[in-house]
């Protein structure tokens, strides 16, 4: 499989083992979510996992809690980032 991560007009294509897609599928699109604070933050024990669940998408439960927690961080001690990848065979 390789994964392709696209980032700010820069494209990078890794070949990567353990990973694929979705039954069926000939390209997948994921994304993981980054947030870095200024600092040190206890991290939301109620929120999914990687790989316990599905993800969080805009009208879940799972993403009104990680919104309510991000609240708790104000704007100038944290940076968020949605990186994007594509897993194809």
């Amino acid at each position: 499989m390789k994964a392709t991560l696209s980032q700010s007009g820069v494209s990078s294509t890794i070949k990567v083992k353990g990973v694929g897609t979705m039954p069926g599928e000939e390209l997948t699109t994921e994304s993981i979510y980054v947030v870095c604070t200024k600092d040190i933050v206890t991290m939301a024990d109620d929120l999914p996992r990687i790989g316990t669940s599905m993800p969080a998408s805009g009208d879940s439960k799972s993403f009104i809690k990680l919104q309510r927690w991000l609240t708790n961080i104000p704007l100038d001690r944290r940076v968020e980032k949605n990186l994007v990848y594509h897993v194809a065979e």
